[in-house]
């Protein structure tokens, strides 16, 4: 990369920059990971909100915006981030498209239904690709979730048998997430919905599916006040698991049993090669993916594309819990 972005802000909250980095220097929002990288200046920020504005002037001296396209007209950004309600997403994406902005890092969920996304597909196709889209799920660049992927591939552990899945705070929100990870994890995309959760919360719905490999995969929602998101897959040979809301990887592995000879437990050596846990640099990691992307003309790891079976999927399962 040899190039100087000028990036602009859409949505000034949290994930946009309030969240900014942590000790070590990872960043945990957008403003964060753009001002971080070397090939891009953060130069603006746009929000319906005055005291989101007034905040992002004060800490950044940046100009602030409440139109939108008038923000893209007067500074002329190569990178737009868009940060805004999902219900923004949509528009605020095709007018970035349709204006050829070379790059949108978008939020997830990409857009508030999947026919929303397929139309934002259709129209990638229909301007050829000039605007390169990263949608930020980005825990397909944290660390522990990656070496599970190879982990699983290789077949480290065995034969996958089973995954289970833990939610809290939304299956849109938060659980969005663990059902991008499933897809990324196994490489697949078809799926048979076999259980839905009915008549309970539907915000939060548990459910079941099977993979076009046989796994089998349990998602279990509950609407709590913390986040409680954990991924375990059960292979032949033990479990890999991310817990705690990515915090502990955790690697357990069969064992003859102690008091019971030729039977078998699983037991954590407390040792796992999915490395120490945390998201850290996925913010980074993502951007520069974004950037590399649009520069060798591919993909992202995290594209509308692989957003799709996600958003689809949501779909179906809050669909079917509120019957």
């Amino acid at each position: 990369m040899t190039n100087l972005y000028r990036a602009a802000l859409v949505g000034l909250g949290n994930i946009g920059w309030k969240f900014g980095a942590d000790a070590s220097g990872s960043s945990l929002s957008h403003a964060a990971a753009i001002r971080k990288n070397s090939h891009t200046k953060l130069v603006a920020g746009c929000s319906p909100d005055s005291d989101d504005r007034n905040a992002f002037e004060q800490e950044y001296g940046l100009p602030t915006y409440v139109d939108f396209k008038e923000m893209l007209d007067e500074v002329g950004p190569q990178l737009v981030s868009v940060c805004s309600p999902t219900a923004n997403h949509f528009f605020q994406t095709c007018v970035c498209m349709e204006r050829g902005i070379p790059m949108v890092w978008l939020e997830k969920p990409a857009a508030e239904n999947s026919a929303e996304l397929r139309k934002l597909l259709e129209l990638q196709r229909h301007v050829n690709g000039d605007s390169q889209i990263s949608v930020n799920y980005h825990r397909r660049y944290v660390d522990s979730y990656f070496q599970m992927q190879i982990a699983l591939k290789e077949e480290r552990m065995g034969a996958v048998r089973f995954a289970e899945i833990r939610y809290s705070r939304g299956l849109l929100t938060n659980g969005s997430h663990m059902l991008d990870m499933i897809f990324f994890m196994f490489g697949e995309t078809g799926y048979e919905l076999l259980w839905v959760e009915r008549g309970s919360d539907s915000n939060n719905p548990s459910f079941t599916l099977r993979l076009e490999n046989g796994c089998l995969v349990t998602v279990n929602g509950c609407a709590l006040p913390y986040h409680n998101i954990d991924f375990s897959v059960t292979c032949d040979g033990g479990r890999i698991s991310i817990l705690h809301n990515d915090m502990t990887p955790k690697v357990e592995v069969s064992v003859e049993h102690e008091h019971y000879p030729g039977y078998y437990r699983l037991k954590d050596e407390g040792k796992s090669f999915l490395g120490r846990g945390g998201s850290a640099f996925s913010f980074d990691r993502a951007l520069t993916d974004l950037i590399e992307s649009y520069e060798a003309g591919r993909l992202p790891a995290s594209s509308l594309v692989t957003s799709l079976p996600g958003q689809e999927l949501v779909e179906k399962v809050l669909y079917e819990a509120a019957l």
